[in-house]
C-alpha cells in the first residue's frame, strides 16, 4: 500500500499557476490593443505607467531584477546540466521553458526604457510574474522531491 502523507498535490497548483500567468499577459496584451481604440484607456495606461516606474519599476530595481534573472537562468541551466541523468524529460521541458522565459523578461528589461508602448510596463510585470510562479512551481517540485511536473 502506498503512504500518502506529507504530499502537497503538485498538478493543481501548477494548472492554477498556468492560468494564472496566461490571465496576466493576455490582459496586458489587450490593454495595449484597448489604448489604441480608446482614449481613456491610453490615458490610465500613462498614469499606471508612472507609477509603476516610480515604484517597482524603478531604474535601480530593474538592475537588481536583471541579476536575479541571470542566477536564475544559471541555475536553471547547471539543474539541467549537474542532474542530467535524473531528471525526467517533463521537468527537462518545463525548466527549458522557464528559461526562454526569463530570457524573454531579460531582454525585456533591457530594453525597457527604448520601447514606446504604453503597456509594456504591465507586459513586463505580467511575465516577471509568471517567471516568479514558475520557479516557486520549481521549488517545490524539488523541496517534495517530486520530479515530475504535468504541463
Amino acid at each position: 500500500m502506498e503512504k500518502r502523507y506529507n504530499k502537497l498535490y503538485l498538478p493543481i497548483i501548477q494548472k492554477i499557476f498556468t492560468i494564472i500567468s496566461c490571465i496576466l499577459i493576455i490582459l496586458s496584451l489587450g490593454l495595449e490593443a484597448a489604448s489604441k481604440k480608446s482614449m481613456g484607456v491610453y490615458r490610465d495606461l500613462v498614469f499606471r505607467k508612472g507609477l509603476l516606474e516610480n515604484t517597482i519599476l524603478s531604474s535601480n530595481l530593474l538592475n537588481l531584477y536583471k541579476w536575479f534573472l541571470i542566477a536564475g537562468i544559471g541555475s536553471c541551466a547547471v539543474i539541467i546540466i549537474l542532474k542530467r541523468i535524473y531528471i525526467i524529460d517533463r521537468m527537462k521541458k518545463y525548466i527549458k521553458a522557464t528559461m526562454a522565459l526569463s530570457i524573454i523578461l531579460l531582454i525585456m528589461i533591457l530594453f525597457y526604457n527604448r520601447v514606446g508602448l504604453t503597456a509594456y510596463p504591465l507586459m513586463v510585470v505580467s511575465i516577471g510574474i509568471t517567471v516568479v510562479l514558475r520557479y516557486i512551481m520549481i521549488i517545490l517540485s524539488r523541496i517534495l522531491n517530486r520530479e515530475f511536473l504535468y504541463l
